[in-house]
């Protein structure tokens, strides 16, 4: 993204201008320490936060698993 916090405003979008609220969210850094994941406002709006250099195929494939044993319409 072209800035540090691209992905969080793109967050606010999704989550308030767009109202999808049953949508889930992660966010896959490229940058370790770029995306501020102790921020409160976001917690309750991101559903996982992953760094693009720690994530392997399998990480990614249990990140995907888990975000979808956590949908109720599947």
């Amino acid at each position: 993204m072209e800035t540090m916090d691209a992905g969080l405003r793109l967050v606010d979008i999704i989550r308030g201008e767009l109202n999808l609220h049953n949508l889930r969210i992660v966010i896959r850094s490229g940058q370790p320490g770029g995306v501020n994941t102790s921020h409160e406002s976001y917690k309750s709006f991101v559903d996982s936060f992953t760094i693009k250099s720690k994530i392997t195929r399998s990480a990614l494939i249990e990140v995907l698993e888990e975000m979808l044993s956590l949908s109720p319409e599947i």
